[in-house]
């Protein structure tokens, strides 16, 4: 079946997850992805997280140059003039250092897109300053909204994947359509901003610092314990009271006079919350959610990543892909399949596994006309690494 992006070819010359996300998208949607990496070690996800970089790597083909190296550094930008895009995820001038910045690389190949990642974007006081998900997180006020820095999940990475993969694959549609040529850029501060759009627009308003209930408190959206499991309740709406009285079997609480108004409610908040607490420790969670859903209230089960794996509409709709990563594809990982499909189609399922470091770069090299001896030799020298069979 062919895919959207056969044809194809990106450069990425991107470390650690955001890149990785954004290119492993690119390639599911059947680019060529040569991930450029180091022959001494490659991309440092390999060895510090090895199941993400083999989640995120699939699909491309490695090709280790050192691009500290004049050689290297001719290589790159020889691989580049016969590309369609280049991602980079340098700090801004790094890459003009080195020789890859965008007027450098589009003047040698004019029908580049030139995608740049960093953390704070090109302009600005804080542009050249180090960073990763969690300083984000902190710095962008995502971390007081949501009571704490959460410097596990690379959700903040993963978004910005995400928006680089957008942004790229509408240069390349444009370019395509019209010959014009449009840049793209992305920052995880960006990201991080706009992921916090409701929160932030609220302040801009108000005033007042928002939290994870930023909209006002509610008493009827929460977690609660039950009979055996917890589950989350989103009773946001005024219709949804009388709904969850009825569900609950207290019509009571519905002529109540502390609770009448939703103001009232949250007035009174702490002694509804658990007379809420009470009623619902009477029943296992899943009755409740039959409930619930019957009387149009939303609610969801509390899951942890067991119940997640096991989760019937997790495996019916395919979420989640098995696949071998380490040497020799001796450890079989389950991770997430990228969020969208391709629909009469599977044009997102991954073909193969994260490459071995140098994996493809005898492949790629040849590309550009070099005999095996001239690459033997660039490997004697340092210059390149190449490791022509097997996967990690």
């Amino acid at each position: 079946m062919s895919r959207p992006l056969d044809g194809i070819v990106v450069v990425d010359l991107t470390n650690a997850v955001a890149g990785a996300s954004a290119l492993r998208l690119l390639a599911g949607l059947g680019a060529e992805v040569r991930k450029l990496e180091s022959p001494q070690g490659g991309d440092f996800m390999r060895a510090f997280m090895p199941t993400m970089f083999g989640a995120l790597n699939r699909d491309k083909r490695s090709v280790a140059i050192d691009v500290r190296r004049p050689q290297g550094v001719e290589l790159v930008r020889r691989l580049v003039a016969g590309s369609d895009v280049f991602v980079e995820s340098m700090r801004p001038g790094a890459a003009e250092r080195l020789g890859f910045g965008r007027e450098q690389l589009v003047a040698e190949n004019p029908r580049l897109v030139y995608a740049s990642l960093s953390g704070y974007g090109s302009t600005g006081p804080d542009r050249s300053k180090r960073s990763i998900d969690a300083v984000i997180q902190a710095e962008s006020g995502l971390g007081v909204f949501q009571g704490d820095v959460l410097a596990q999940t690379a959700a903040v990475d993963l978004a910005a994947g995400l928006a680089l993969a957008h942004a790229i694959v509408a240069s390349v549609l444009l370019r395509e359509r019209t010959g014009e040529i449009e840049h793209v850029e992305v920052s995880l501060l960006d990201t991080a901003l706009y992921l916090q759009t409701a929160a932030l627009s609220s302040f801009s308003v108000t005033g007042v610092q928002p939290d994870e209930h930023f909209t006002t408190p509610r008493p009827l959206v929460g977690t609660y314990d039950t009979a055996d499991r917890p589950l989350f309740i989103g009773a946001f709406w005024e219709k949804d009271w009388p709904a969850l009285c009825e569900v609950l079997g207290r019509p009571d609480l519905l002529v109540d006079a502390r609770y009448g108004t939703a103001g009232l409610r949250r007035e009174h908040q702490e002694e509804l919350r658990e007379t809420l607490a009470v009623e619902l420790r009477q029943r296992p969670r899943r009755e409740w959610l039959g409930l619930f859903e019957r009387h149009g209230v939303i609610a969801g089960e509390l899951r942890d990543y067991r119940e997640v794996f096991a989760d019937p509409q997790v495996r019916a709709a395919g979420s989640l892909e098995t696949f071998p990563v380490g040497e020799g594809g001796g450890q079989m990982v389950t991770a997430p399949r990228p969020p969208y499909r391709l629909v009469g189609g599977d044009g997102f399922r991954a073909q193969g596994p994260a490459p071995a470091l140098g994996a493809d770069t005898g492949a790629v090299l040849a590309t550009l006309g070099l005999r095996p001896e001239e690459i033997g030799a660039l490997v004697a020298d340092g210059v390149v690494a190449s490791e022509e069979e097997g996967h990690t």
